[in-house]
């Protein structure tokens, strides 16, 4: 048996976290926000914070010819690096597929 965790959680469903294909599967109703899919995975072994980048929606359609850039930082921090993401493709539902790592 694994150790326990020391925050209390209720079971994970796998099927909350599937990302569909194609983006009609994806697509959102009008009106909804701007929806960001991402991963994050911490390496304690190395103390580092991985952080990807998948996939944005919904965004307005003055998007739709437009590259699409992200940027990523981690708050709070002395360091005001940020990290830039370009879209691999353009419109209103762009995939990005970047990793950042953050130590």
């Amino acid at each position: 048996m694994g150790t326990p965790s020391r925050f209390a959680h209720p079971a994970i469903r796998p099927d909350l976290y599937q990302l569909p294909e194609e983006p009609s599967e994806w697509a959102l109703p009008n009106g909804s926000a701007v929806r960001l899919w991402f991963a994050l995975r911490y390496q304690q072994e190395r103390e580092q914070l991985v952080v990807s980048l998948l996939r944005a929606a919904n965004l307005p359609v003055q998007c739709q010819g437009n590259v699409t850039l992200v940027k990523l930082q981690l708050l709070p921090s002395d360091d005001r690096r940020h990290r830039q993401a370009k879209a691999r493709r353009k419109g209103c539902h762009p995939q990005f597929n970047d990793t950042f790592v953050f130590q």
